[in-house]
């Protein structure tokens, strides 16, 4: 939840609310979850992933292969 919440997937990106999810997780010692935390304490909100909408996959050339 936290990462979706980070990156906006099924709702706007929020990384407040992104962190009192890590924080739940962390707090029944997911691991990850304490590791993002530690990385967003310290750089900040850089991970958030940008995301690809299906025009642009659209507009590709046709030689190339597209996993979804």
């Amino acid at each position: 939840m936290g990462y979706f919440t980070e990156v906006g997937i099924g709702a706007p990106a929020n990384i407040e609310d992104a962190k009192r999810w890590y924080w739940r997780s962390a707090s029944q010692n997911f691991l990850k979850a304490r590791e993002r935390l530690e990385d967003l304490r310290r750089g900040g909100a850089k991970m958030q992933k940008t995301r690809v909408s299906r025009s642009k996959i659209n507009k590709q050339s046709e030689g190339e292969c597209v996993v979804m």
